[in-house]
């Protein structure tokens, strides 16, 4: 977990999480990262808060490895590494067309950006897509 994302989240539960921070840039992001982020929603995005907390804890997962009661330990990045190094590579994402600007809408009240939903129907649902 991430301490800072954790206290800006924590109080959305078990609910989707519809906004984003203040301030996100996904241009920070280069072309493979947006791919595996999208490949990594592709395939968990129907995955409850307790199903992903479940998977993540999960035998011989990098968490497993990493937790120790009472204390506060970080999950090393070579852990992660190992772990999916082992196991089969996540389908890639097929968005089409395949430009961060087009995953999402933005609030024109909030000006933030919303990720789609299964609720969002019609021609103009993204409408006022970046």
């Amino acid at each position: 977990m991430i301490e800072s994302i954790y206290r800006r989240y924590h109080e959305a539960g078990r609910n989707i999480i519809t906004e984003c921070s203040p301030g996100f840039d996904i241009s920070g992001f280069s072309p493979d990262e947006i791919q595996l982020l999208l490949d990594v929603y592709s395939k968990y995005r129907g995955y409850s808060t307790y199903r992903l907390v479940e998977k993540s804890h999960e035998a011989n997962t990098p968490w497993t490895k990493s937790y120790v009661e009472g204390q506060d330990n970080t999950i090393a990045i070579a852990l992660i590494k190992e772990y999916f190094d082992n196991h089969t590579p996540l389908k890639k994402a097929s968005i089409f067309p395949l430009k961060a600007e087009t995953i999402g809408r933005i609030n024109p009240d909030t000006g933030r950006t919303i990720l789609p939903t299964d609720e969002d129907e019609g021609d103009d649902a993204y409408a006022d897509l970046t």
